[in-house]
């Protein structure tokens, strides 16, 4: 008994060292991995704020269906229309927003767009509340714009 109760010490013992030095290796390779790699796939993979994108006329390109905010899970966007159901607002809560980018996937005519602009420090709490107007400042086009 004492000898095998020897035997499964030791053998743990190597066990977990091997399970060291095998993560060891993994974490270190993926390491150098990333170090690698260019600068434009780490920015690829930043995701900032939304933003909103305009026609040629340089008018809003949102048609106000609504989707973006069905789709966003933690209810950051809140969308304004009018009576016939034509675009006036739409606000973005910073504080809500996850930047997960459901909002740009559920938009078919490419009125919002995941930009790499993040979310600044702001000293008064109605300034974490954006409306249209600053959610287009970059004043791109949408690529169905005519």
């Amino acid at each position: 008994m004492i000898l095998s109760k020897k035997l499964y010490i030791k053998r743990s013992i190597f066990a977990s060292i091997w399970l060291f030095l095998r993560h060891f290796m993994r974490s270190s390779l993926s390491l150098l991995a990333s170090l690698g790699s260019t600068s434009s796939s780490q920015s690829e993979r930043k995701r900032g704020l939304p933003y909103l994108t305009l026609k040629a006329d340089q008018s809003f390109q949102c048609n106000a269906c609504g989707l973006c905010i069905g789709h966003c899970p933690s209810r950051a966007l809140d969308l304004t229309t009018s009576e016939s159901g034509d675009f006036i607002d739409l606000n973005l809560d910073v504080l809500k927003c996850t930047l997960c980018g459901l909002c740009q996937e559920a938009c078919p005519i490419d009125a919002i767009r995941m930009g790499d602009q993040q979310a600044s420090a702001m000293h008064v709490e109605s300034d974490w509340v954006l409306d249209a107007k600053a959610l287009s400042t970059k004043g791109l086009l949408s690529r169905l714009a005519k």
